[in-house]
């Protein structure tokens, strides 16, 4: 097997030989001077532009480059971004964030009921026709929630995450008023929010 590759491998090459020596005026004639000519003219017209004119042009073609790359980058990651995050109203960043934190830490519960006690006193002041107040009271016409929310929106909005001890591994979760269910708290502001629409 191997002497009849041996062989065909050989024969391949002679034949080859012989092939390149015969056919080696067409091959110079069709391939080698019309590549040389070519290349003699190309060299002619490289060397008639002045070196000047070569650099200005690199150096133009280079600062459009950087110029295009800077700003068609800024451009699209704008864009890009805007499209992936739109803009927000304080409702959907609240639930944005429940539904990121999950169960974690006092801070985070904390940081959840200060938002929905803005929101509920930014409803207050839209229903009583007033600006809104950064201190006022949880108070107004037709308020009413029940005691868990009033804890848990009180607390968001007059107390800080500080005022509660941290959680200690392995021991039992340290109670507070953020443990309710946030289901109550969006129930009871949508209706105040229905309500205001009536």
């Amino acid at each position: 097997m191997k002497r009849r590759r041996l062989i065909l491998s050989g024969a391949f090459f002679l034949v080859a030989a012989a092939m390149a020596y015969y056919l080696q005026g067409i091959v110079r004639s069709a391939l080698f001077v019309p590549v040389s000519y070519m290349w003699w003219g190309f060299n002619i017209l490289y060397q008639s532009v002045a070196q000047l004119i070569y650099w200005i042009l690199l150096v133009v073609g280079v600062t459009l480059m950087a110029f295009g790359s800077l700003y068609g980058k800024g451009l699209s990651a704008e864009l890009v971004e805007e499209a992936a995050n739109p803009r927000q109203g304080p409702l959907e960043a609240t639930a944005g964030q429940i539904s990121s934190t999950g169960r974690g830490g006092v801070y985070y519960k904390w940081l959840i009921a200060n938002r929905m006690g803005k929101l509920a006193r930014s409803i207050l002041s839209l229903r009583n026709g007033q600006a809104d107040v950064p201190n006022s009271p949880l108070n107004g016409r037709d308020w009413n929630p029940p005691a868990e929310v009033t804890a848990y929106l009180e607390s968001g909005l007059t107390r800080t995450f500080a005022d509660f001890p941290r959680q200690r591994r392995f021991s039992r979760p340290l109670e507070t008023p953020f443990d309710i269910d946030l289901n109550q708290v969006i129930a009871y502001l949508e209706s105040q929010m229905e309500n205001h629409r009536d």
